[in-house]
């Protein structure tokens, strides 16, 4: 699933092409994805795109018309929207089409668990107003959020971080990539964190997905921005889907926890 440098990436890739662009015309191939594509996307076309921002994993953009309203984009596990020339053929995962004067922006999805739905008010949408706080901003990495949010909380620290709730964009595999840089073994609790581990461990996390934005995000699966591009931060990982540690050799232990993989060395992240 593409976590928050990846979803930023996309962001980056779509901004100075669509921003300030009028929306010409809607095309929609199917209806089924995670929430059903529905009539309503058709109030898009001749709107205008006023902004674009990432909230947690979400595409957010800003439409002009009469007045201001929103859509909001998830891409799911597999999802990607994809810049390409005016009338090409349609792929066999293509979902909706939105046609500017010179070019289309295409949501393809293969496994459909993503979405692409419209709202009058980010207040009052089901999927935002739930979304905690934005690690790259509200100085996340002092870790003094951490610290506190997490006292009374008797959470495994892999868990903790994972609840889009606590922390919005943080994903599975940049919190395996900082328990490991940190020493921190993904089964301690939460709340026996001293202060100086929140710290380290929150510049960490900001650290490794400011350096995944600059290299595109990572691409292990089908993940590429708007422009086809993949990312390479990948290359840099250092626990997640290792057999030995990158530090000491030692054979790497895979978990389970609230049902998603978790890699971690037994002897440089002793509990």
């Amino acid at each position: 699933m593409p976590e928050l440098p990846e979803v930023q990436c996309v962001v980056n890739s779509i901004k100075d092409k669509i921003e300030n662009k009028k929306i010409k015309k809607i095309v929609r191939f199917s209806k089924n994805l995670r929430e059903p594509l529905s009539n309503d996307l058709f109030k898009l076309e001749n709107s205008t795109v006023k902004k674009i921002i990432r909230r947690g994993k979400y595409i957010i953009i800003t439409l002009e018309s009469n007045k201001d309203f929103y859509l909001i984009v998830h891409l799911g596990m597999t999802g990607s929207l994809l810049f390409k020339e005016k009338n090409q053929k349609k792929e066999k995962h293509d979902h909706l089409k939105i046609e500017f004067e010179n070019f289309d922006l295409i949501y393809n999805d293969i496994r459909k668990f993503g979405f692409v739905i419209i709202d009058d008010s980010l207040k009052d949408n089901k999927y935002i107003k739930k979304l905690g706080v934005d690690p790259l901003k509200n100085s996340f990495e002092n870790g003094e959020f951490l610290f506190k949010s997490s006292r009374d909380k008797n959470r495994d620290v892999k868990v903790f971080l994972l609840d889009q709730s606590i922390v919005a964009g943080i994903g599975n595999i940049y919190i395996m990539e900082a328990l490991f840089l940190t020493k921190l073994n993904p089964k301690i609790k939460v709340k026996d964190l001293t202060f100086i581990e929140c710290v380290n461990l929150s510049k960490t996390l900001v650290f490794l997905l400011e350096e995944s934005i600059k290299l595109g995000g990572s691409s292990i699966s089908d993940y590429k921005d708007a422009d086809n591009k993949k990312g390479s931060f990948q290359d840099k990982f250092l626990i997640y889907g290792k057999k030995t540690c990158s530090i000491c050799l030692s054979e790497v232990e895979k978990i389970k926890q609230n049902g998603r993989s978790t890699y971690f060395c037994p002897v440089c992240q002793k509990l």
